[in-house]
């Protein structure tokens, strides 16, 4: 799952394993608890410059991205 939370390794480290879904919540209020405790592994993609947060689309494009990687 993709979350701002302190838990949440940075993306630039995740190595996704095997077959891996990507779950992205909402761009206001990203992902509820619920979902949250549902994840295996929570992601966040760093941010620069105080931005607190992507263009849903845009991250998961980024972590799409990610997935692809060999």
């Amino acid at each position: 799952g993709a979350a701002l939370t302190p838990q949440a390794l940075d993306a630039r480290h995740w190595q996704p394993e095997g077959r891996t879904a990507l779950v992205l919540g909402p761009e206001a209020h990203g992902l509820d608890a619920a979902w949250l405790e549902r994840c295996d592994r929570l992601i966040a993609i760093p941010m620069a410059n105080r931005m607190d947060s992507l263009n849903v689309s845009a991250a998961g494009a980024i972590l799409m991205f990610k997935m692809m990687e060999d």
